[in-house]
């Protein structure tokens, strides 16, 4: 009985150190997780951060009065605004025209509609980092009220081996589109034969010829 009992206290014995050493573990495995990764330098120099900017002032007209922008164009005016600064001042207009075009998409039943498709914070970075920058802007000829806009800039990718083409799965284009023609490969080519330049690890390679919609919205 005793020589039973020593062993039964043997083996709760282990047992509590095999318990004690899984909790080391975990506890190990949980630093290990919770430690933050230190960046490398190229990482770093990558890293974008964004800067403070003064409080926002609102425009002084209420965007549910602003009228649609007929397609004739009567009544309204487009303007040619290029750099930054023309469009930072902007800021709260591109992204109350933008909300209200989705609650006017709302009203007429649409579903599954983003009541902010353009959030403040992604607008604001693209006005800092897409340089160059240009673009339109449509406004009311009487009241100067913003109707909608289009920002600009040059296509850049960060890959040497990128290439426009349609025969990338990721393209959509299947082997019954080719058949029916209802598409071919003449506009990736012509695209793909711009000239680029650039380091694909720093500033990017850039394409000079080859334009890029970086905000839409109105």
């Amino acid at each position: 009985e005793e020589k039973g009992g020593a062993k039964k206290q043997k083996t709760k014995k282990d047992n509590t150190r095999t318990t004690t050493k899984k909790k080391k573990r975990r506890t190990v495995k949980k630093k290990e997780e919770t430690t933050p990764k230190k960046l490398t330098s190229r990482d770093a120099a990558m890293t974008s951060q964004r800067r403070l900017r003064r409080a926002l002032a609102e425009p002084g007209y209420d965007s549910e009065l602003v009228p649609w922008a007929s397609g004739t164009m009567a009544g309204s005016a487009a303007r040619l605004l290029r750099g930054n600064e023309a469009w930072e001042g902007l800021l709260a207009e591109l992204v109350l025209v933008c909300n209200e075009a989705a609650w006017r998409k709302s009203r007429k039943g649409a579903e599954s509609v983003d009541p902010k498709p353009l959030m403040l914070e992604y607008v604001s970075d693209r006005l800092d980092t897409d340089d160059p920058l240009w673009g339109y802007e449509c406004r009311t000829v009487r009241e100067a009220w913003l109707q909608g806009f289009v920002c600009l800039t040059v296509f850049t990718t960060w890959t040497p081996y990128f290439r426009f083409t349609n025969e990338a799965a990721a393209a959509g284009v299947t082997a019954d589109d080719v058949e029916r023609r209802a598409t071919d490969d003449a506009l990736a080519a012509e695209l793909d034969a711009q000239r680029r330049a650039g380091d694909p690890e720093g500033e990017g390679v850039v394409w000079p010829r080859v334009a890029e919609v970086s905000l839409l919205g109105g």
